[in-house]
């Protein structure tokens, strides 16, 4: 993928940046421990979870309008936004899916 599509959309970039930013944040607050007992409960956990996921499928849904209602072109960029958004949810789904398969 070339800079071009990230120079043409500056302020999608702008928020891709910051979507990526807030994954990093939530799975570093689970994996380094920060989500343990003391610092925090299942139902801040839990809710941290429930945004994430919120605000990806309002990435997904915005995207999804913008790919729809674009000229040919700028369709195929919003195409490739949408996979830049999905590879999060993909890399999640793909953990948990070999946490489940290998601890059985």
């Amino acid at each position: 993928m070339n800079l071009g599509l990230f120079k043409r959309h500056t302020f999608s970039s702008f928020f891709i940046v910051i979507y990526f930013l807030w994954w990093i944040l939530t799975i570093c607050f689970f994996f380094f421990g920060h989500s343990n007992y003391p610092n925090s409960c299942g139902a801040a956990n839990g809710a941290l979870i429930m945004l994430t996921f919120f605000i990806s499928a309002i990435y997904l849904l915005l995207l999804l309008i913008k790919i729809i209602f674009s000229p040919k072109q700028l369709r195929s960029d919003y195409f490739k936004f949408l996979l830049i958004v999905i590879f999060p949810l993909l890399l999640l789904v793909i953990y948990i899916s070999s946490k489940f398969i290998f601890n059985n």
